[in-house]
C-alpha cells in the first residue's frame, strides 16, 4: 500500500513539472526566436566587446551600450532614409493625381518589340500618358489588392525590424553578464556530457564565431578538432 502511494506521489509530480514546463514553454515560445537571435549576437559580438572595453578602461557598461547604440544605428539608419524618401515619392505622385499635375511621358516605340509583354505594356503605359485616371479605374481592384499586401509586408518588415532591436538589447544585457552566464551553461552542459562538455562548447562557439573575426587565419584560431566548422564557414577559400 505504501509503495503504491509513493508511486502515485511520483506521478503527481512529474505530471505536475511536465504542465509546468509545458505552460512555460507557451509563455515564453513567442520569444524564442528573439532570445536565439539575442545570443547569437551576443557571442559573435564578444570579442568586439571586449577589445572595446580595454579600450575604454575597462568600463562594461558603457561598451555594451555603444555596440547596441551602433547595431540599431546600422539596422535603422539604412532603412529609415529609404522609408522616407518612399513616402516623399508615394505622397508626390498622390498629390499629382489628385491635382491632376502628375504628366507621364509616352512610351518609347522600343518597348512594343519587347518579347511577349511588349505590346501590353506599351498599351498600358500610352493610356497612362493620356488618360491615368482611365487606368486607376480599369485596375481599381488589383491596385487594392496590391497595395494590401504591400501593407502587409511592410507590417512583417516591421515586426521583424522591432524583434531584432529586442534581440540586440537583449544580446547586451548578455554580455555583460556573461562571466556568470558562461558558468552556468557550462556547468549545465558538463552534467548533460561529462566527458566531452567542454568540447561541444568549444565548437558550438567556434562555429558561431567563424571567420567574423579570425582574419582568414582559421588554423591559429580554430581549435583542431572544430576545424570542419571553420571549413563549412569558407574560412580556407581564402589560403
Amino acid at each position: 500500500m505504501e509503495n503504491n502511494s509513493k508511486l502515485i506521489n511520483t506521478i503527481i509530480r512529474f505530471f505536475t513539472i511536465g504542465f509546468l514546463l509545458a505552460w512555460c514553454f507557451i509563455l515564453i515560445r513567442p520569444f524564442i526566436i528573439i532570445i536565439l537571435w539575442a545570443v547569437i549576437i551576443a557571442i559573435a559580438l564578444f570579442p568586439v566587446f571586449e577589445w572595446l572595453k580595454n579600450r575604454l578602461g575597462g568600463r562594461a557598461k558603457l561598451s555594451a551600450i555603444s555596440l547596441a547604440l551602433v547595431g540599431i544605428a546600422i539596422v535603422l539608419g539604412p532603412i529609415s532614409i529609404i522609408a522616407t524618401v518612399l513616402f516623399h515619392n508615394a505622397q508626390t505622385i498622390v498629390e499629382g493625381i489628385d491635382t491632376g499635375t502628375l504628366v507621364i511621358p509616352p512610351p518609347s516605340p522600343d518597348i512594343a518589340d519587347i518579347p511577349i509583354i511588349g505590346k501590353p505594356l506599351s498599351e498600358l503605359w500610352q493610356l497612362a500618358s493620356l488618360n491615368l485616371e482611365a487606368l486607376i479605374s480599369q485596375f481599381k481592384t488589383q491596385i487594392v489588392e496590391f497595395s494590401k499586401t504591400l501593407l502587409l509586408q511592410a507590417t512583417n518588415i516591421s515586426l521583424i525590424l522591432l524583434k531584432f532591436i529586442i534581440s540586440i538589447v537583449v544580446a547586451v544585457i548578455l554580455t555583460l553578464n556573461a562571466k556568470s552566464l558562461n558558468q552556468g551553461v557550462t556547468l549545465f552542459v558538463l552534467r548533460l556530457a561529462p566527458t566531452r562538455g567542454e568540447e561541444f562548447i568549444q565548437l558550438a562557439t567556434t562555429s558561431t564565431h567563424c571567420d567574423y573575426f579570425t582574419g582568414g587565419n582559421w588554423r591559429n584560431y580554430c581549435p583542431r578538432d572544430s576545424r570542419f566548422i571553420c571549413r563549412s564557414c569558407n574560412l580556407d577559400s581564402r589560403l
